[in-house]
């Protein structure tokens, strides 16, 4: 299945607004990886060769605001059968599942503000294409969970 990202348009994270809202090292090296590029315009090269930590955890450190703006480029780098294998596949769709499963509902909130139904309709799409490729089996229930719990949300 070849999803259509361009529902989301290729623009920088607003300057003003924080990337990550924690302290430390790794933190510090998310927010400067990812300030002031497009959103389209990381590669998942870039990503394993420019950022010194595990890539698969950087939506991790990401305030709701930048996971919003961020995670449909994680989904289209693993839809693209990217190089960030490993835990990547298991982090981001980690990730995406906390959207629906934890009790800290501001991500969720920050997208069903932002996202318009164009929008939501690309991130459902890419997990049900991820969810039916034979390489992620694994990740089925996980993936499965999460879409029912969008859908309830949504």
């Amino acid at each position: 299945m070849n999803v259509d990202f361009s529902a989301f348009p290729n623009e920088k994270y607003p300057e003003h607004e924080a990337i990550t809202s924690r302290s430390g090292i790794e933190s510090s090296d998310v927010d400067t990886f990812f300030r002031g590029r497009r959103r389209w315009d990381i590669t998942a090269r870039q990503l394993n060769e420019e950022y010194k930590h595990d890539p698969s955890a950087c939506l991790g450190f990401m305030t709701p605001g930048a996971f919003s703006f961020f995670a449909p480029l994680y989904l289209r780098m693993m839809l693209q059968g990217s190089e960030l294998y490993g835990a990547f596949p298991d982090s981001v769709l980690n990730e995406f599942h906390r959207l629906v499963a934890d009790h800290d509902s501001s991500r969720l909130d920050v997208m069903l503000e932002k996202y318009s139904k164009k929008q939501w309709a690309v991130v459902v799409e890419s997990l049900v294409s991820i969810c039916n490729r034979e390489e992620w089996n694994c990740f089925h229930e996980l993936v499965t969970s999460t879409l029912d719990g969008l859908r309830r949300k949504l």
